[in-house]
């Protein structure tokens, strides 16, 4: 690895066997991500083919010449934050041609909120007053267009393809803990911080970020561990241990204080972390 602070062969040399609970567990992690991420997608468009075919269904009633048109009223509310992503919920009354009292239940969405002050009033086709679309609906019809297509990117892009590329992520995780045991490397990177995320005041866990330099631009590998479940294995002065294998480019398995999850004899395992428990410089206290 191009860029790996030089440091001591602390490990015997590779290949090694990695615990097998590593490697089943990221790729059941990673495989119910692509799950997730597949089911996202799939229920957002078909959330989005219904949303299609109510504007379409609106936008030809308020062109149909043969509509009725009748005042209403609205009971309902709106939700929105700050004023962005506008939900209409309720129930609208209204009388029809004959002066029967009807109502229907009107659920839409707006890029931004439209004014609810406005004179309501409803077309419905003759005949069918169930099919009848409401005048702020009708009127904010680009507005539901683009609310719809920004929400497309989220439901059918962002979301989805974020949670395939943590898949992926550990996918590959598992494919190097399977390479090791053909072709492992070991290297020592240098440690550029730890960050300690807390929940409510407590330690949830730690994550340890190292810096992976390549040839054009740096790149960085990570290690996250709970309080009880330890550190990474630090190698002084700055530096943390880490393996790889040429199987699987651009990826690095960091080691754990313990060398988990490596498979080692304890004779040996002992031998490395007392190996490095002495190069640690002398505690001032």
């Amino acid at each position: 690895m191009s860029g790996a602070v030089a440091a001591t062969a602390w490990l015997p040399k590779g290949p090694w066997q990695v615990d097998p609970g590593y490697v089943r567990g990221k790729r059941i992690r990673g495989w119910l991500l692509r799950c997730v991420a597949l089911a996202i997608a799939v229920a957002y468009a078909f959330f989005a083919q219904g949303e299609i075919g109510d504007l379409r269904r609106d936008a030809a009633i308020a062109d149909d010449p043969a509509a009725i048109e009748v005042g209403a009223d609205f009971d309902g509310r709106v939700e929105s934050r700050w004023g962005l992503f506008a939900q209409y919920r309720g129930t609208v009354r209204f009388r029809t041609a004959d002066g029967r009292p009807h109502s229907g239940k009107v659920d839409f969405s707006t890029m931004t909120e439209i004014d609810t002050k406005a004179p309501l009033t409803v077309r419905f086709v003759p005949g069918k007053p169930d099919e009848f679309v409401i005048s702020w609906a009708a009127a904010a019809v680009g507005s539901r267009w683009l609310s719809l297509v920004v929400l497309a990117g989220f439901g059918l892009v962002l979301f989805p393809g974020m949670l395939w590329w943590l898949a992926s992520g550990l996918l590959a995780q598992a494919a190097l803990a399977l390479a090791l045991a053909v072709d492992g490397e070991q290297h020592v990177l240098r440690l550029v911080r730890v960050e300690e995320h807390k929940q409510y005041g407590r330690l949830v866990h730690r994550r340890f970020v190292a810096e992976m330099p390549g040839a054009k631009k740096s790149s960085f590998a990570y290690g996250v561990w709970k309080p009880k479940e330890g550190t990474a294995c630090l190698v002084p002065p700055d530096g943390v241990l880490v393996v790889s294998s040429p199987l699987v480019p651009r990826q690095v398995l960091m080691l754990r204080h313990d060398l988990w999850p490596l498979r080692l004899p304890d004779q040996v395992r002992q031998e490395v972390l007392a190996r490095l428990a002495a190069a640690a410089p002398p505690n001032p206290n």
